[in-house]
């Protein structure tokens, strides 16, 4: 007979999905904050802007993660990340391509970047959803 505690839990996989997806967002806002001054003069934008928004992704993350870690990831959680994913990472790349804001052509290319990086992460979301 087997218990819940040496069974494979079905849910890991998805657990992971959204784990690195907040946790590569937590690190990239300390980033962000932490080289606010450089980054501020490279993309053309105020280093306030760049505390304030890297700072609300460092502590809202790990508070996300703290939250998220306390329940069972049900496929309806992971499917509002990945179209979350999903529609902001087009969006994203629409703003870096047509230079819809006040941002250098590196900010633009930072910008493109995240794009890239919620695509890929949407993506990983989605088959994680599909397998499970």
């Amino acid at each position: 007979m087997t218990s819940t505690t040496i069974s494979r839990h079905t849910d890991a996989p998805r657990r992971r999905s959204i784990n690195a997806d907040l946790a590569f967002w937590t690190a990239a806002g300390a980033v962000v904050a932490a080289l606010s001054a450089p980054l501020a003069h490279w993309w053309g934008v105020s280093r306030a802007t760049l505390v304030v928004g890297g700072l609300s992704f460092a502590i809202l993350g790990p508070v996300l993660l703290v939250g998220l870690n306390r329940t069972r990831p049900t496929r309806s959680l992971v499917a509002a990340f990945v179209v979350t994913n999903f529609l902001l990472a087009p969006i994203t790349a629409a703003a870096a391509w047509f230079g819809w804001l006040p941002l250098s052509t590196a900010g633009n290319w930072a910008l493109a970047d995240a794009a890239a990086v919620m695509l890929v992460l949407g993506v990983w979301q989605f088959t994680e959803l599909r397998r499970c």
